[in-house]
């Protein structure tokens, strides 16, 4: 075979040239350019159709899914919980974060209060109800699973005691003040039926000067010479206890403690004449609980109310303290 020739391989139909290899080559030659071609057009079609429902896919892929502020739902206690609510309650600090926060409360006081008197049949005992208020506020700043907290509170209280026989009915007055700090930590780790559980501990300072007035006229105190004898009471109480934190949804939670301590104080008639004792110290024990539930009404602000409770029984003589009441506050808080 000579380099160069064609060698036909089939033969032509009647009519055509065969005595003409070179048309006869160009001819094959353009036959096989155009189905060369089409095989490629093709080809490069099924391959930008695969390009076209490939590509889309794999770039979705790469894709991040939208990110949302509200986390996966989780089982806490035998209930669903969102991960984010433990962190509603308002003087609960985000782990490894602060928040800050300031309140202004009033609270409402009625305590029993037993006296005795004398009557026909000889001395015994009467049951009064001290009732009043207490207004102020409390600041507080908290590190993750710390709170560090200061209260203050002032106001007036009041009751009347029945004369006995022979004697004049009086009129007292209790006005208070009271400061309170004290330092909580929650296990944040720990759920008890859906409650997270916390201890706390702390010291009270409650300050009583208290005056007692004789209301029927031409009696007198005989220590004081006067219708008037003024009572000066110091409380300090150191305190421990526990409790928890339970989050009903998003906007709305329940915060319960009950704390025990040993109290310390002192008794002082400041106006009795000369020759009159009126002073006297000595130590009791105290018990102290709240129970609160709160409410976010904005973001920032917490609508917050319950019950509070504290009784201090003293030695020596020493008048107790103390009361049952509801209370309501305010407050605004930051994170940070």
């Amino acid at each position: 075979m000579v380099p160069g020739q064609r060698i036909l391989l089939w033969n032509l139909p009647a009519g055509q040239d065969r005595e003409n290899p070179e048309k006869i080559s160009h001819g094959l030659d353009v036959y096989w350019e155009f189905k060369m071609l089409g095989w490629r057009a093709l080809f490069f079609a099924a391959a930008a159709m695969s390009l076209i429902r490939v590509v889309p896919a794999q770039a979705q892929t790469d894709i991040p899914p939208p990110q949302t502020d509200v986390p996966p739902p989780v089982q806490t206690g035998g209930r669903t919980q969102y991960q984010e609510l433990y962190y509603t309650d308002p003087t609960v600090a985000a782990p490894g974060q602060w928040v800050f926060g300031i309140n202004a409360e009033a609270w409402g006081v009625v305590a029993p209060l037993v006296y005795p008197v004398n009557t026909a049949v000889g001395s015994q005992t009467q049951t009064t109800y001290v009732s009043g208020f207490q207004g102020g506020g409390d600041l507080y700043i908290g590190y993750d699973n710390f709170l560090l907290q200061f209260q203050g509170l002032a106001g007036q209280s009041s009751t009347t005691f029945n004369a006995g026989a022979g004697a004049s009915a009086f009129k007292t007055t209790f006005p208070s003040e009271q400061f309170d700090v004290s330092l909580r930590y929650s296990f944040s780790g720990v759920n008890l039926a859906g409650f997270t559980p916390f201890l706390i501990v702390g010291f009270d300072y409650l300050y009583m000067p208290v005056t007692d007035t004789l209301t029927s006229p031409g009696f007198f105190w005989i220590a004081t010479g006067t219708p008037v004898r003024h009572r000066v009471y110091d409380y300090n109480t150191g305190y421990v206890g526990a409790g928890g934190l339970y989050e009903f949804n998003e906007q709305t939670g329940f915060r319960v403690d009950l704390d025990v301590g040993a109290s310390w104080g002192a008794e002082k008639i400041t106006n009795l004449l000369p020759g009159f004792v009126g002073d006297a110290s000595g130590t009791g024990l105290a018990a102290l609980g709240h129970a609160t539930v709160y409410y976010h009404f904005l973001p920032e602000w917490t609508l917050q109310f319950g019950l509070k409770a504290a009784a201090i029984s003293m030695s020596n003589g020493i008048e107790p303290a103390g009361g049952v009441g509801g209370f309501m506050s305010v407050g605004y808080l930051h994170r940070f």
